[in-house]
């Protein structure tokens, strides 16, 4: 690595590996260098989750993704990307600002995650979480700042051309993802396609839109329960001046329909519906409103009526509930070799929910199940 690029600072650190900053000793640029941790370079699911993210990055080649430039190993045998220096922030820490956001610029930052996503599914990906945290707004000189999709660590293959990669992630009965974003068939283990992703980043604009997401819980399961079987709140709920745009309330409840079949069937027919909206807003004096700051960590009204007592606290986006979880609620398949277990790949602190945790998610959607 001496030999390509100079160490230049500490980016992050997680569970799975570290991020620098650093300099390509060819081109003078600055760029992000991601490493694995060298105690899970030996492991062999692990090291195939690491090559999985570095071969669908590779397949990208868009605006709204970060772009990768170099891909191989170091001694001894420690995978590492390559990608683009971003400058800007994180859009959970732009929701976080003291900047609240305009409906239309909410709507125009999903039209670029939805940019990305249309061209990903193209080639074949599913990212499996999105979220804000997965979302880079790049600072532009001549604008308020491009996003871009980050983090494919769970990407999914839905090609037929995947042959190349040697152990797949899903497994038959799996739960992969981040649990307050996560779409009813993901949360269930079940096959999931590039619904799923329009689901996710339906919950994230409903939270850019209000300043909530529409289900919070205690835990884990109960809010992967309520993904499944629990109706989601209506805009006006949380924002009452949402009013003023019927067609955008559509647009979020068909995005938060259970059953994939009844969401948009591709992320270019999102677009579609949001370029409507976009002209919706424009023509109203209530876009002057703003959306509510999103200070989750003081927000109130957690799942009363789960509860049956006090609304408390909702939660931050550092807890669980947010985080990248990789469970299992079944055997896994031939294709994973047994004993290496996935891990999560956030470097916001993952959260690995074991196999109990997640038996008890699937025992407590069958009993929904079966009670009705």
């Amino acid at each position: 690595m001496d030999e390509r690029y100079r160490i230049d600072a500490l980016l992050g650190a997680g569970g799975m590996g570290t991020v620098y900053k650093a300099t390509s000793l060819a081109s003078g640029e600055s760029v992000a260098l991601k490493t694995m941790l060298p105690r899970l370079a030996v492991k062999t699911a692990a090291r195939a989750r690491f090559q999985r993210e570095a071969q669908a990055i590779l397949r990208m080649d868009h605006d709204n993704f970060v772009k990768v430039l170099d891909y191989g190993e170091m001694p001894p045998h420690t995978p590492y990307l390559v990608m683009e220096f971003l400058e800007g922030a994180v859009l959970r820490d732009v929701m976080e600002s003291d900047d609240p956001l305009t409906s239309l610029r909410a709507v125009e930052i999903v039209q670029g995650v939805l940019k990305g996503l249309a061209h990903a599914h193209a080639r074949g990906v599913v990212h499996r979480d999105i979220k804000p945290e997965n979302v880079f707004m790049v600072a532009q000189a001549d604008g308020p700042g491009l996003p871009k999709l980050l983090d494919l660590g769970l990407a999914k293959f839905v090609s037929t051309d995947d042959s190349s990669t040697p152990y797949k992630l899903t497994m038959r009965g799996a739960v992969f993802g981040t649990p307050a974003y996560m779409a009813p068939e993901q949360a269930l283990g079940e096959e999931v396609d590039g619904r799923a992703d329009l689901y996710a980043t339906t919950v994230m604009l409903f939270e850019l839109l209000t300043g909530r997401r529409p289900f919070y819980a205690r835990d884990s399961p109960a809010l992967l329960v309520m993904h499944t079987r629990r109706e989601p709140p209506k805009l006006v709920d949380y924002a009452p001046f949402l009013v003023a745009y019927p067609r955008l309330q559509e647009v979020v409840s068909r995005g938060l329909a259970k059953l994939p079949m009844m969401r948009f069937p591709s992320a270019d027919a999102y677009l579609e519906a949001l370029e409507e909206v976009v002209l919706e807003i424009a023509g109203s004096n209530a876009n002057m409103r703003s959306a509510p700051r999103h200070h989750t960590a003081t927000a109130t009204a957690m799942a009363r009526a789960d509860a049956g007592g006090p609304s408390t606290p909702q939660p931050s986006h550092a807890d669980e509930e947010t985080q990248t979880l990789t469970g299992i609620r079944a055997k896994p398949s031939a294709s994973v070799p047994p004993g290496d277990r996935p891990l999560a790949t956030s470097l916001r602190s993952p959260v690995i929910v074991v196999v109990l945790l997640a038996v008890l998610i699937a025992l407590m959607v069958a009993g929904l199940l079966l009670a009705t």
